[in-house]
């Protein structure tokens, strides 16, 4: 809205008379006339190959209310190509697409019609149709090979083709003979005339043993033709073994009978982390296997342990990367309970009685004092004592 303003001039008269305000002139005009709109014209793909179709987008730019209507017309030169609405359910834009611009450079023009609010405006834009797409070529590289198993390999490919007038982009999808890996962004990088055209796929460390046939798939862009690589033998050979320590300890020991007690196994190596499972014997009686968490480790608790001396041992069963391995032993001493009662042949409270050693079945030797006097015998792994005569000291 455009305000025009006139001065108003004020006369005072003499002041033994009434003050009279003379107005001479007094015009105050509000005068609407449309404003001018900014406009902006857009064409894409640029530049297209024959046939390919190109879209033209007219924006009239505006904030708020009013929404501007009206029609754009598109044209290049004299020669009329297409008049659009305004599009209400996108205020302010117009678009119009062809696929008939011969081979050459097109100058479009898009003129906005104006409406009672917003002034007409144009825009002009300049788009080249090629012959033919641009050919490209594909080249599949590994950052490793030969590789081993379970070591990250990441592979890339190279788009090779010219960068003038526009880089190519797209997508390349990377395969393992027909097996999907993944795919990746077209990127350039460079400067002058020293451009890379490179798509690079997350590194893969889940290639098995044996070789595999890399190939990769370049989509192709708007000039830019796909293309596909030739095959690239990744071979990945077997790991080299590596040495591993087992660990075994225990979270009580002595214990007494009944008590849990918890046996950890730790498998390490030199670098990396052991995958597999842990076997735990009491001298040669299995007690458990275990598999390793993923921080090479196991946790065995158990209560039944009887009484007495047990050598416990832990081993490794190794994997395709890592040795077997076995722990040094660990001597678990099983106590009796201190609330244990015994009775002698003649059915005598016992009044104390002393663990003294265990013999070569494992069973635990005592001496007992009761009533009568002192005597040996042996506790069994529950608890109960049973009394035996001997001639000399155990």
């Amino acid at each position: 809205m455009n305000f025009r303003t006139l001065r108003v001039p004020f006369v005072f008269l003499s002041a033994a008379r009434p003050l009279t305000i003379v107005i001479a002139a007094a015009l105050l005009l509000a005068a609407s006339t449309p404003c001018s709109a900014s406009f902006v014209l857009h064409n894409a793909p640029n530049p297209a190959v024959q046939g390919q179709p190109v879209t033209f987008s007219a924006f009239v730019g505006f904030s708020g209310n009013p929404v501007p209507t009206g029609t754009v017309t598109f044209t290049e030169g004299n020669a009329l190509l297409m008049t659009v609405q305004l599009d209400p359910t996108s205020p302010g834009a117009a678009t119009f697409s062809t696929s008939s611009l011969s081979v050459g450079v097109h100058t479009i023009t898009a003129s906005y019609s104006g409406d009672s609010n917003f002034g007409p405006a144009s825009a002009s834009v300049t788009e080249t149709i090629n012959s033919s797409f641009v050919s490209t070529a594909t080249v599949v590289h590994s950052s490793l090979n030969p590789s081993a198993v379970g070591q990250s390999v990441r592979f890339s490919a190279q788009i090779i083709a010219p960068s003038n007038p526009t880089n190519p982009i797209g997508i390349v999808t990377f395969y393992d003979d027909s097996t999907f890996l993944g795919t990746a962004p077209v990127v350039t990088s460079g400067s002058g005339e020293e451009f890379v055209h490179l798509a690079t796929l997350d590194p893969i460390s889940t290639l098995s043993e044996g070789s595999h046939p890399i190939h990769a798939s370049y989509s192709g862009s708007n000039i830019y033709a796909g293309s596909n690589s030739a095959t690239l033998s990744q071979v990945v050979q077997a790991a080299s073994v590596l040495p591993t320590n087992t660990a075994l300890n225990s979270s009580l020991n002595p214990s007494v009978f009944g008590q849990s007690v918890t046996l950890n196994i730790a498998v390490t190596a030199g670098s990396g982390i052991p995958t597999g499972s842990v076997t735990i014997y009491d001298d040669t009686t299995l007690l458990i296997t275990l598999a390793l968490d993923g921080n090479g480790q196991a946790a065995f608790t158990t209560s039944s342990f009887s009484v007495g001396i047990h050598n416990l041992t832990a081993g490794y069963s190794g994997d395709t990367n890592f040795a077997a391995s076995t722990s040094a032993p660990v001597s678990q001493t099983v106590q009796p309970p201190p609330a244990a009662h015994f009775a002698d042949l003649f059915h005598q409270s016992v009044r104390s009685w002393t663990v003294h050693h265990t013999d070569r079945h494992g069973v635990l030797r005592c001496r007992y004092t009761g009533r009568f006097g002192r005597f040996h015998g042996k506790l069994d792994g529950i608890g109960h004592g049973e009394p035996e005569w001997w001639n000399g000291d155990l």
